[in-house]
Order: C-alpha cells, then structure tokens, then sequence
C-alpha cells in the first residue's frame, strides 16, 4: 500500500510578508487563509494561481518557501496590495 505524503503547512517563510488588507503571513499555513480570503476572482489571476502551485510544492515536497515568499509579494504588488515598508527586511 502507497504511504500518504506528509503536508506541512506550519512551515515558515524567510521573512514576513505584510498585505495591505490582513495580518502579516510568516507561515504556509497563513499564506492559505489569506489566499482563502481574497476571492476567486484575485485567485484565478495568473501571479495568484504560480503562487498556489508554489505553495503546494513547499507544502507537499519540501519545495522552496522563498519561492513561496517571491510569488505572494509580486502577486501582492499586481494588485497593489503589498505594504512594501512593512514587508521590507530587517536592517
């Protein structure tokens, strides 16, 4: 019998990302809610869906979650919804 691969959505992002209309998302697990909330018409566009495949790869297969982190930003910044100051590292 095939064993069911593990998900892990408790995984962290390298660094916060923090949209205009939420709460900061640190985690792949935050990054769902957050894509569960914004409709289907913001998630059928095209930076939105690179960014669940990305998200399913780093839930599923240890796929990277700076990859992750990039797609949201720029899917964010698409929409002009990214709070850039907020998001920007740390110095």
């Amino acid at each position: 019998m095939a064993r069911k691969a593990s998900v892990n959505w408790s995984r962290k992002l390298p660094a916060p990302i923090v949209p205009l209309d939420g709460e900061p998302m640190r985690t792949l697990r935050e990054v769902v809610l957050y894509m569960d909330a914004i409709g289907a018409g913001r998630q059928s566009r095209q930076a939105w869906r690179r960014a669940a495949e990305l998200l399913l790869d780093a839930a599923e297969r240890n796929g990277s979650v700076a990859d992750v982190r990039r797609q949201v930003m720029l899917a964010l910044i698409l929409d002009v919804r990214l709070d850039v100051q907020a998001t920007a590292p740390a110095k």
